[in-house]
């Protein structure tokens, strides 16, 4: 499923480079032999990209979160910052917790970053500590309160029922469910799940982390990217079906600058602005896979964002134009055949100058400027940020 501020690249589920859940992206420095041809599927070549255009900006502060029935957004001009809509968006006075009109939620006078993936609602904020819907235990209604025991944060990730946190020292700390060991943590050895931040094994050079529905992943400062948890569909990348419960590396990625996490598969923006996927479903080059190693997203460049919702992958190109595949029942992949699936990158119509994309489980957000928020997919719950049903045309959040 599926974080960031107007420029800058990242994915939702997922997500958002930062979910995602849903939901958040990746990207690297050009090796390996030429683009291996559509028709051949198995040859494992990463390819080598155009690098003329210089590496993608480096994830920033995300701004713009989707999640499973949720949308919200950090306004940093008003009042409260944080504005929401959907399903569970933390301002409910009653037992309703939809709403199509974006609201406030209370307790976000001072958040600068959010990630609303998935049961967590979480914001980072200007003081670099976390705030939560329900602090570190999590409730589905505000206001946001504090989470014990982090400071000097640089990013948070929450999808599925678990958030993660990276420090500025390049640690990162994990809560919440970890039935498939996805808070990668010695610390929560034994334990379902932990209602205090504990520290990933091995890890002091992370320069990012996103959260996907049971498993999650992080960017060293080298490029290498790790992965921890449910790997039942070979989303960790390490060429097995085996969860694991500490962080494993991804193979034959050491050049990435974000990676995007979702249900069944996993995304990375490379420094060469090219995608590479692994796990399982349509990873963008035409055919359905079970991949346990990553595979280069054919014809797809300039990307400077990707995100990863539950089985579907977004990525926005430096020109404002976003692309989509993957599952499409609910036109979050924004085919107009919701019946069939988009199987390589298509471009998402309505869409010509996204500053930042949110990828969430069925549907997709994109942040135009100026409070200028286009949505499109799935309408559960209104996720969004209008009446009616949903459709593969981004049209615009109704305030």
């Amino acid at each position: 499923m599926c974080v960031r501020d107007t420029a800058g690249v990242v994915v939702v589920m997922g997500a958002l480079l930062y979910g995602c859940g849903a939901r958040t992206g990746a990207e690297s420095d050009a090796r390996g032999a030429p683009d291996a041809a559509a028709g051949e599927p198995d040859s494992g070549d990463l390819g080598v990209g155009d690098v003329d255009a210089g590496p993608p900006p480096p994830p920033s502060p995300r701004r713009l979160s989707a999640g499973y029935f949720q949308t919200c957004l950090v306004r940093p001009a008003e009042r409260l910052r944080v504005w929401c809509w959907g399903a569970r968006i933390g301002i409910c006075v009653t037992d309703d917790c939809t709403t199509f009109a974006p609201r406030a939620v209370p307790g976000s006078e001072s958040s600068r970053q959010l990630s609303a993936g998935g049961r967590p609602v979480c914001t980072r904020e200007d003081d670099d500590t976390v705030r939560c819907l329900g602090g570190d235990r999590w409730a589905d209604r505000g206001p946001l309160e504090p989470v014990g025991g982090l400071a000097n944060v640089a990013h948070v990730s929450t999808d599925g029922s678990f958030a993660c946190a990276v420090v500025h020292e390049g640690r990162i700390a994990c809560w919440g469910d970890n039935t498939h060991g996805q808070l990668g943590s010695s610390e929560a050895a034994g334990e379902m799940r932990v209602d205090r931040p504990v520290w990933v094994d091995g890890v002091d050079d992370a320069v990012y982390a996103d959260a996907g529905q049971f498993h999650a992943c992080a960017v060293r400062r080298s490029g290498d990217v790790l992965c921890w948890g449910e790997n039942a569909h070979g989303q960790l990348g390490d060429g097995t079906e085996v969860d694991r419960r500490r962080p494993v590396e991804v193979e034959r990625v050491a050049d990435a600058v974000a990676v995007a996490a979702g249900d069944w598969h996993t995304c990375a923006l490379r420094r060469d602005r090219r995608v590479i996927c692994w796990g399982s479903g349509w990873l963008g080059d035409g055919y359905h896979h079970e991949a346990g190693r990553p595979l280069l997203v054919p014809d797809l460049e300039d990307v400077v964002q990707v995100g990863v919702g539950g089985l579907h992958t977004c990525a926005r190109r430096a020109d404002g134009r976003v692309l989509c595949w993957g599952i499409n029942e609910s036109w979050q992949a924004g085919g107009e055949d919701a019946s069939e699936e988009v199987r390589s990158p298509r471009v998402v119509e309505g869409v010509a100058g996204a500053r930042d994309l949110a990828t969430g489980l069925r549907h997709n957000c994109v942040d135009e400027g100026d409070d200028r928020i286009l949505c499109w997919g799935s309408n559960i719950d209104s996720a969004l940020g209008r009446s009616g049903r949903g459709g593969p045309v981004a049209l615009p959040v109704e305030w």
